[in-house]
């Protein structure tokens, strides 16, 4: 077992990486179109340009600061797969170079795992084109591994009343109920901190920043926050 797995095991220990290309071949009614291409990369240094390109495609204007990470320090890409009861789950981790030699390591939902949360929020259609492309071609939720309340969140976490008080919970400070209901928080770190999008008004330009320890902020820009945090060592 290679230090990479016994890394990821001390997490989840139904880990397992899929490497051999016939057998993900034969997952082509699981992985989206896309991310098949991906894994069935000739070599690794194909793989991780292909990734590099799908985030540069969809979500290099607005995240520029994350897409040069990723081209500079990104190492490798894998698929995972863990198991729970009856099922599988897969995702793709990320190996990414910390600027110091340490490697860190990121997970990605498969975007089609959105599809049955997504059309449960009434405003979907209306909300920034490149939040929906994240979702739709790229993943549903991108985190750090070891912290998955760290990052882009899925999307069936999005709405704070939904938070399930676990892995994805953060206490926000006491604002009323209401001020909460109308916005979606498709950020958080650990840092104490959420950015979220009006439901009403699906301004990418008018982001509330919540913190515990101030009050929230209004009229931020969401991109240019999550650019700065997304990938925060």
């Amino acid at each position: 077992m290679d230090s990479k797995l016994k890394y990821l095991r001390l997490e989840d220990n139904t880990v397992s990486m899929i490497c051999d290309k016939a057998v993900i071949g034969c997952l082509d009614k699981v992985l989206p179109s896309q991310w098949l291409d991906i894994f069935l990369s000739r070599d690794k240094e194909e793989k991780r340009k292909k990734t590099i390109t799908l985030w540069e495609y969809h979500l290099g204007e607005v995240l520029p600061g994350v897409t040069k990470i990723l081209r500079d320090r990104l190492e490798d890409i894998d698929l995972i797969q863990k198991d729970f009861k009856d099922t599988k789950g897969y995702y793709i981790l990320y190996t990414i170079n910390d600027g110091e030699d340490r490697k860190i390591f990121y997970e990605g939902r498969l975007p089609e795992e959105s599809l049955q949360y997504h059309m449960q929020l009434d405003c979907w259609e209306e909300l920034p084109r490149e939040i929906k492309s994240f979702y739709e071609m790229i993943h549903n939720g991108f985190y750090h591994y070891a912290n998955r309340g760290m990052g882009i969140q899925p999307i069936q976490y999005v709405n704070f009343e939904e938070d399930d008080g676990g892995e994805w919970f953060l206490e926000y400070g006491a604002y009323s109920d209401d001020y909460y209901i109308d916005n979606l928080s498709f950020f958080r770190n650990n840092l104490g901190i959420a950015v979220s999008i009006s439901a009403k008004e699906h301004d990418a330009q008018n982001a509330i920043v919540w913190r515990v320890d101030r009050k929230p902020e209004s009229g931020k820009d969401f991109w240019k926050i999550v650019d700065q945090l997304l990938l925060y060592f």
